[in-house]
């Protein structure tokens, strides 16, 4: 197939490349045969490619119907509060969205200032510190944030969104049972500081 404006496409892509770029419109040999398998290559990349996100789809999709809720979200936020015996608290938050993890919002934050041990006030923190970065950033506010730690820690991510005014989130709570069986989480979604308590089969 003849390639137009042949000579200004080299000489464009030798700039990005910042070296001698040549095109062959037809290539034979061993250059096509490296064409055939670059072809094969990225053929069978881009089917996986869409298989990974058709998979995500359906856990996202099958995720928003476990849980009942009423819209799709566009965005989750999800937060845990870890220490070392009650020292060097910190807290990740970790974004998804219908497409799959958003690498590049993942945070850590280093928690200070609190009584060791004390998740409620953590968690108080991190949804803070959160709120300014999401601000900084310019992210836009998610739909929910997903808070690993139950009622305690949900409650109190709530009252910081209610001191800033924020309705717009929605927050649940996930706490294991006491033999953190694997199935038996408890959801909490909030609304306001009394809770509806969902349970995943």
């Amino acid at each position: 197939k003849t390639i137009t404006d042949k000579q200004w496409i080299e000489k464009a892509l030798s700039q990005i490349a910042q070296s001698q770029i040549k095109i062959i419109s037809n290539p034979r040999g061993s250059r096509k045969s490296m064409l055939d398998l670059n072809d094969t290559n990225m053929k069978n990349a881009l089917e996986l490619y869409i298989a990974k996100k058709a998979n995500w789809q359906h856990k996202w999709q099958t995720w928003v119907n476990q849980v009942h809720l009423s819209d799709v979200p566009k965005r989750v936020e999800c937060f845990d509060i870890s220490h070392v015996f009650g020292e060097k608290t910190r807290a990740s938050c970790v974004v998804f969205d219908g497409t799959g993890a958003k690498k590049n919002m993942y945070r850590n934050y280093i928690i200070s200032g609190i009584t060791g041990g004390d998740d409620f006030a953590a968690m108080r923190q991190v949804i803070s510190k959160r709120l300014e970065s999401i601000d900084k950033h310019k992210y836009g506010l998610p739909d929910i944030f997903l808070i690993d730690g139950g009622k305690g820690q949900a409650n109190q991510a709530l009252k910081i969104l209610q001191e800033h005014k924020i309705e717009s989130i929605e927050i649940i709570g996930i706490a294991k049972d006491e033999n953190r069986t694997a199935g038996e989480e408890r959801l909490f979604v909030m609304r306001d500081l009394s809770q509806q308590e969902k349970i995943i089969p």
